[in-house]
């Protein structure tokens, strides 16, 4: 009876991943549909390991892996011209939505370190700007007399 109840669990269990891979596939196309990548990839990563090799499951992520690859290369492509543009924050931006989509990308990810870099760059010559200019008190001792002068600094 241990044997019987053994194969009724696992019956029970492959009738579950069906049911869960059926409805993580509804979910993934709608929200493929709405083009909302980030919740389709959710839901294709959530199907049962003994589903991933079934067609349906397979078309799914092949969808997904194309719709992911366009809106990457479109990501990409307005980030490097906000960045030709000087926006380098909203390319920054840009390019971190792309990277949601595409973490293994290393141009995606040199983009953004890059960035950065320029942006902190920017932040730290503003600091200066602002920064109150001192000035230098200038002494000249002659034979007979003290002198001194007020001067601003020289750029």
């Amino acid at each position: 009876e241990s044997f019987r109840q053994q194969i009724v669990f696992l019956v029970q269990e492959k009738l579950d991943d069906r049911k869960k891979t059926a409805i993580l596939l509804v979910e993934a196309q709608q929200a493929l549909d709405k083009n909302d990548l980030q919740v389709a990839r959710a839901a294709v990563m959530q199907i049962p390991a003994s589903a991933l090799t079934d067609s349906e499951v397979l078309a799914i992520r092949n969808d997904l892996d194309r719709a992911v690859d366009v809106r990457v290369k479109k990501l990409m492509a307005t980030g490097d011209a906000q960045y030709r543009a000087d926006n380098v924050l909203q390319a920054v931006r840009t390019w971190t939505e792309a990277l949601s989509l595409a973490p293994d990308n290393r141009y995606l990810r040199d983009r953004v370190e890059r960035a950065n870099k320029v942006l902190a760059r920017l932040e730290e010559l503003k600091r200066q700007q602002h920064k109150p200019q001192s000035r230098t008190l200038s002494v000249t001792v002659q034979p007979t007399r003290v002198r001194a002068i007020r001067t601003s600094p020289q750029p």
